[in-house]
């Protein structure tokens, strides 16, 4: 992911956008925009794409000099590879060998990382080159066999007026121009492309030469504002994209873009950009003084976390009785750095001795406590 944000890790003291590899197994994140030494960059670094197995990380920058391209960061290895000196929007293959990328205005290439080559992709059905003209987004599939990619071709006095789609099989060495569309993504294994065009997401089959509306609702009717293609699961059964529309499923009344996914087996969409539920925890509580005492304040605290990482704003829960009867509201009710604390005053006279209580807090969608009691002295 990239982000400007300057919180994510320590020392981010750049001020410029930065690419991160989220560890979700180990809850950590690192950032993976540096140099071989872990030096950070001083310009933007944008457009990752990572391996499968999460070790290989290609990046682009917009540095001067001979820094400014494409990189690839090997996080097991911990060293940073200059790529492109003038590479952008890379994309990479699934083991992390190949790393397809634009250049500049010149059209696009893969990189063998292994056989350390270049090759050129950017080539006409007839195979003259298509250099000279400005690429619009490339995808590779998982294996680096094939090369989609789109280009803004010249017309007329209009420098980019025409834009086409092409995929460049690199094994027989041809290339297959498909029908125009915008933000083209390759699924995996290289058969089916995503794509939108005036009235939704597509998916074409280039190899059966079908196509396929998938920004479709439940009932089958297009959705009713724009869309745009996110991304392909391996066998091109799930497509996970963009939409402005309401009527895709029952509920949906933000008014803002979300993200869906289209089972074109079942034919079946869902909503996927929801709020997640959170995953409370709370430690064991603290009690100061141990035992309440008459006409003293009494405290307990509870550190509570989500999934094991800290909890950053929630609603203070307290509730204290005396006895079977008597309410007693806390003094104070606060909750900060994941620490919910609540604090009573034990009145003088009492005729019951026995004091219970919970504490806890409240996020959206969740809510965790913990019970005690306690003998008053």
């Amino acid at each position: 992911m990239s982000s400007a944000a300057s919180n994510l890790v320590p020392g981010d003291t750049n001020n410029a956008q930065d690419v991160f590899v989220y560890d979700r197994t180990t809850k950590t994140t690192e950032r993976v925009s540096v140099g071989t030494a872990g030096l950070q960059t001083d310009g933007e670094s944008f457009s990752g794409s990572i391996s499968a197995d999460g070790r290989f990380v290609a990046f682009a920058t917009n540095l001067s000099g001979a820094n400014r391209g494409a990189f690839v960061r090997d996080r097991l290895a911990e060293t940073t590879v200059l790529v492109a000196n003038d590479g952008g929007a890379p994309a990479m293959s699934a083991d992390g060998r190949y790393l397809a990328y634009e250049r500049g205005y010149s059209g696009l290439a893969v990189f063998d990382r292994v056989a350390g080559t270049s090759e050129d992709v950017s080539i006409a059905p007839d195979g003259t080159p298509l250099s000279g003209v400005r690429s619009t987004g490339v995808s590779i599939s998982a294996d680096g066999r094939f090369v989609l990619f789109g280009m803004a071709l010249p017309f007329g006095d209009r420098p980019d007026y025409f834009s086409a789609l092409y995929l460049r099989d690199r094994v027989t060495q041809t290339t297959r121009v498909l029908p125009s569309a915008g933000t083209p993504s390759l699924s995996p294994d290289g058969r089916t492309i995503a794509y939108y065009s005036d009235d939704g997401v597509y998916i074409g089959d280039w190899a059966a030469g079908t196509q396929e509306l998938v920004s479709v609702a439940a009932d089958g009717s297009p959705s009713n504002q724009s869309s745009y293609p996110g991304s392909l699961s391996y066998d091109g059964r799930y497509v996970a994209y963009f939409s402005f529309a309401s009527n895709l499923v029952p509920g949906d009344t933000n008014q803002v873009e979300d993200v869906f996914l289209r089972d074109r087996t079942m034919q079946t969409t869902e909503l996927i950009s929801v709020a997640r539920t959170p995953q409370l925890h709370a430690a064991q509580l603290t009690m100061r003084p141990g035992t309440p005492s008459r006409g003293r304040t009494f405290a307990v605290t509870l550190r509570v976390s989500d999934e094991d990482q800290p909890l950053l704003q929630a609603q203070p829960l307290c509730t204290g009785r005396i006895g079977h009867g008597l309410t007693l509201r806390p003094l104070t009710a606060t909750f900060v750095a994941s620490t919910v604390r609540c604090v009573w005053m034990i009145p003088q006279h009492l005729r019951q001795r026995l004091f219970t209580g919970s504490i806890g807090v409240l996020v959206p969608d969740g809510t965790i406590s913990r019970r005690f009691a306690k003998h008053i002295r």
